[in-house]
């Protein structure tokens, strides 16, 4: 049994794009990857919409729900080709996820995939809502945004099974967080602020993803 480096992009220490098989005990191989989107596309439409994004854009309301759809379909596409089951229940970090998290699941059913669209608010997943999170089912969870990751661990502390990790971006400083899972972002980003209504980052806190998705701030 041996280790497969296909596809290597290197980033600061990250090994990005790809899929790595590690040997362990037992015979057991475990499949861990991490893919960020901004390394494995040089599109200019694709990167417009990705900087459109970014706090320094200027982007609200419906401009930035409408990147956050489109790379949403971006991100269904990759999914879609890593799949590994015809059913997929996406778990949405409300409220901040739900336009990237829409563009996900409207392009996996426009590609043939059954779709279970699961709302979670104040990160605890409805009793009834569990039933969707199964090991026959591949399951996502996504975030808009992932700074410490504590929303999605309180998250994977309830479901108790696999689930692969979609954000549109997280601080390459929080990266190594997610080592043990199979994660995907559009970009990684340089910035690691707490979400307040303000307009510029300063100071350790910048505008709130959902506050400039909703124009709230």
């Amino acid at each position: 049994m041996y280790i497969v480096y296909p596809n290597i992009i290197l980033h600061k220490g990250f090994v990005l794009g790809y899929f790595f098989f590690i040997p362990v005990a037992l015979g057991v191989t475990i499949k861990i990857m991490k893919k960020i989107l901004t390394y494995l596309n040089n599109d200019n439409d694709f990167l417009a919409l990705c900087d459109s994004c970014k706090s320094s854009s200027g982007y609200i309301g419906y401009a930035l729900r409408s990147a956050h759809y489109k790379l949403g379909e971006v991100m269904a596409t990759t999914l879609y080709n890593d799949r590994r089951s015809n059913e997929i229940t996406i778990g949405v970090l409300m409220r901040a996820g739900f336009f990237f998290a829409l563009g996900v699941a409207d392009k996996l059913e426009q590609l043939g995939v059954t779709v279970h669209l699961v709302l979670i608010e104040k990160n605890k997943i409805e009793e009834n809502d569990l039933q969707y999170f199964t090991n026959q089912n591949e399951n996502i969870l996504i975030d808009a945004v992932i700074n410490t990751g504590k929303s999605i661990f309180d998250i994977l502390n309830q479901v108790k099974i696999s689930c692969k990790i979609v954000t549109t971006v997280i601080p390459e400083n929080s990266l190594y967080l997610f080592d043990k899972y199979e994660f995907y972002s559009v970009r990684i980003s340089k910035n690691q602020y707490k979400g307040e209504k303000v307009s510029k980052i300063l100071n350790g806190k910048g505008p709130d993803t959902g506050d400039r998705l909703y124009n709230t701030l």
